[in-house]
């Protein structure tokens, strides 16, 4: 089991501090820059999916969500969806709330992956056996997250699965007008 902490935006292993990468928001935008101890960099961002049917729609299956290489390559792509039983297309919109979104079809160097919220603290990342690949654990008071996986992802990669679970926590945040 390998063992991560994000914390103030910066990945590193946790049993010996080593930072992977760092995370830097750009201003006004939901992109964001992850640079790497090499030099290198990679960035994600939401951007309406290029088969969206409405792409000015509010419906988050029109959205995807994106991880960039330093050269504007996709490493990864993931397509939010709405929690079982809260589909408008079937349920209709909600009067008081948005309905909530607690996954995303993730697709990743050739395969097909869950990314899951089971609570606004707890992500998993499973792929289409049910494996749990990946955990990203909120550390509560201490702050930051705990990330536990099996798998040799690197540090770009990592913060790029933990933006796409901030970006789905952020589906779900109440818009004040």
């Amino acid at each position: 089991m390998k063992n991560y902490v994000i914390k103030g935006g910066v990945l590193c292993r946790e049993k010996d501090d080593q930072v992977l990468a760092r995370i830097k928001s750009v201003l006004n935008s939901r992109q964001k820059t992850i640079t790497l101890p090499d030099g290198g960099s990679m960035s994600t961002d939401v951007r309406s999916r290029e088969d969206a049917k409405k792409p000015e729609s509010d419906d988050v299956r029109q959205r995807e969500y994106v991880l960039l290489d330093g050269q504007g390559h996709l490493v990864a792509a993931a397509r939010p969806d709405y929690a079982p039983g809260q589909d408008p297309a079937l349920e209709g919109w909600p009067v008081s709330h948005m309905p909530r979104v607690n996954q995303a079809r993730l697709q990743m160097e050739g395969g097909s992956y869950q990314l899951a919220m089971e609570n606004s603290q707890y992500y998993t990342l499973q792929d289409q056996e049910g494996n749990i690949l990946l955990r990203l654990v909120h550390r509560g008071l201490l702050g930051g997250w705990n990330l536990e996986t099996e798998v040799d992802f690197g540090g770009g990669v990592l913060c790029g699965l933990f933006l796409f679970c901030r970006y789905i926590e952020k589906e779900n945040e109440f818009m004040v007008v």
